[in-house]
């Protein structure tokens, strides 16, 4: 009996040594109004002022760190501790009135930089960043980026990470990063922008992603992939008024889904298939959209396949509805060698299909 008792009681030593040894996740507070950096920050009474003690503090699986709305900061949200598959790192907003703002001046500046994994960022507002507004860096795996308002950004959210998840966001009135003359090299204005496979972009708004470019009178757009889109998820999204639904270039581009998706004016769907831009686009899906676009685009082509001739596994559209008009030179594709099903098509002011349509596709015209 004893010995039981010895055992049990070297079993509870060890127990509580572990609990003691474990660190205790908490909240913490950061007011721009109201705070003082000489403050703990652990109570919402008794926040934070600046980004410094933030940056500084090593923020463990768990932890939350609150930002009072009505507050805003000029410099950039550094996240670079990472949480776990079940204990993530929260940085959100809390209280009432205008979401907490971060904007960061300067070239090739962002307003929340990300090189964490297992965070979410909720509710913010990140403006005036040459670059993006919110980047998710390589590396930034396993992320949740929610409820989001970023304006007169480069791009909106920049993924260069994996397994991230970007859900109900608005992006709007964004600016180039790069605009010179010559060299066929500008850029920007892109709402979400993705660099890395396996993400998803979900029930996000983007208007007015559109800006004067000198190489190609406008850019930007709702959403591309440059480097490796492989696998993308990009679902149940607004567009209105941007310089192109998607353009898919420069790498791997395979596996995409773009579905239940409505993009009202917002220009073509560009796949480079040869030169400087060239993607190897295999099983892009393009399912159960509405399309309605009557601005008149840059190539008279909804479906742009440049600088190559797509084949029927390089895109599959199936299930959409697509409003088309204009002018009479607008086509929905001007090479037809790509599958597609089921598609209904209204052409308006003597837009013509392009192609000869598929048995089960119709066509509505009115001029």
């Amino acid at each position: 009996m004893k010995k039981i008792f010895i055992y049990v009681g070297i079993i509870l030593f060890f127990a509580f040594q572990i609990a003691g040894n474990q660190a205790i996740a908490k909240q913490y507070f950061v007011n721009s109004q109201q705070g003082d950096d000489a403050n703990a920050g652990t109570e919402r009474n008794n926040p934070w002022k600046s980004l410094v003690p933030v940056h500084a503090k090593n923020f463990i699986p768990g932890d939350t760190i609150n930002f009072e709305c009505g507050s805003s900061w000029q410099t950039a949200l550094e996240i670079n501790d990472s949480g776990t598959s079940t204990k993530p790192i929260v940085f959100q907003s809390i209280g009432e009135g205008p979401k907490p703002i971060f904007s960061n001046a300067g070239k090739m500046a962002k307003a929340i930089n990300i090189t964490a994994k297992w965070i979410i960022v909720d509710g913010f507002f990140a403006k005036d960043a040459n670059y993006a507004g919110i980047y998710l860096a390589k590396g930034a795996d396993h992320n949740i980026i929610r409820n989001c308002e970023i304006e007169k950004c480069g791009g909106g959210v920049m993924i260069s990470g994996s397994y991230n998840l970007i859900i109900q966001n608005y992006a709007h009135d964004l600016v180039m990063v790069k605009n010179t003359q010559g060299d066929d090299d500008d850029y920007g204005a892109v709402a979400y922008w993705v660099f890395a496979p396996n993400n998803e972009i979900a029930y996000n708004r983007a208007i007015r992603c559109s800006a004067p470019s000198y190489d190609y009178g406008a850019d930007g757009g709702f959403f591309e992939t440059y480097t490796n889109g492989d696998s993308t998820y990009v679902h149940h999204n607004y567009a209105e008024d941007c310089e192109g639904f998607l353009e898919i270039g420069g790498g791997l581009a395979r596996n995409i889904t773009v579905t239940d998706n409505i993009s009202i004016n917002s220009g073509g769907f560009c796949f480079h298939l040869g030169k400087k831009f060239t993607a190897d686009i295999q099983n892009f899906k393009l399912e159960n959209n509405t399309i309605m676009t009557k601005r008149g685009m840059k190539w008279n082509s909804l479906l742009d396949f440049a600088g190559g001739i797509p084949t029927k596994n390089t895109l599959i559209l199936r299930n959409n509805t697509i409003v088309l008009g204009g002018e009479p030179a607008e086509r929905i594709s001007r090479n037809g060698e790509f599958t597609h099903e089921n598609n209904t098509y209204f052409l308006l002011d003597g837009a013509k299909v392009g192609f000869p349509i598929d048995a089960t596709e119709h066509i509505q015209q009115s001029n």
